[in-house]
């Protein structure tokens, strides 16, 4: 059986009130000074997940493409442009470096030339890959036209031949 006092003592201890040799002694927070504040520990482990938590997973396959949209009003109409393949003025025989042309497009050729000596001509030569040669020959003292020579070669070499005495102007060009 609890006595008057061990009571006292007893709610004392709930209330958070001190005891000193048999007297209370209320502490009120907030009554006397105040001290600095001590440092923070560390956070503590995150908690449980929730029903407000969200996962997510890999992305899924794509769904079905939708109907197409207006396709606008056409286009202007495509105009095929002159690509020059080789264009150089010489004197006496010549080769150019390998250059890429447009396979199945036919070369259209514009020359000048002039040629003095006792045999005049010139001679204009596509040397493709895989074996694919065209040959232009111009006989005569001078000469200027156009010639068309089809091409089957993604890659090849111009070669300019003649007498040494011909001066000549070639301008090769694919239009597409």
């Amino acid at each position: 059986m609890l006595t008057k006092r061990m009571t006292a003592l007893l709610v004392a201890g709930v209330l958070g009130w001190g005891v000193v040799t048999g007297m209370l002694i209320a502490t009120v927070a907030g009554i006397g000074p105040r001290g600095e504040q001590g440092a923070r520990g560390a956070a503590g482990p995150a908690g449980p997940a929730g029903t407000d938590s969200v996962i997510v997973g890999p992305a899924g396959f794509p769904g079905p493409k939708g109907p197409a949209g207006d396709p606008g009003p056409p286009g202007p109409a495509y105009t095929p442009t002159a690509h020059v393949v080789f264009d150089m003025s010489g004197q006496r025989p010549f080769t150019g470096n390998k250059t890429n042309v447009r396979p199945g497009v036919p070369f259209t050729i514009a020359y000048r030339y002039t040629c003095t000596g006792a045999t005049p001509f010139l001679t204009i030569t596509w040397n493709g890959d895989n074996k694919d040669i065209g040959l232009v020959r111009l006989d005569g003292a001078t000469g200027t036209g156009e010639r068309s020579l089809n091409v089957v070669a993604p890659a090849g070499t111009v070669q300019i031949g003649g007498a040494d005495t011909c001066t000549w102007n070639v301008k090769i060009t694919q239009t597409f």
